[in-house]
């Protein structure tokens, strides 16, 4: 399956969005924790199958 992983910054504006393809949310999960980047007004990513939100990870979730 193909989710989308989207990075926000704190006021809610995309920075960017990659596509992951996996076989579970749990490992769409997993993967996306990983793209966390150094920039500290990043502080959340989105996790989405189509149009439902699989998980929404903050800056405490952090690999």
């Amino acid at each position: 399956m193909i989710y989308r992983a989207y990075r926000m910054n704190f006021w809610g504006t995309v920075l960017d969005q990659q596509e992951l393809d996996c076989a579970t949310d749990q490992e769409a999960v997993e993967l996306a924790a990983e793209l966390f980047g150094d920039d500290p007004v990043e502080v959340s990513v989105e996790v989405w199958l189509g149009p439902r939100r699989i998980a929404r990870l903050t800056a405490h979730d952090r690999p």
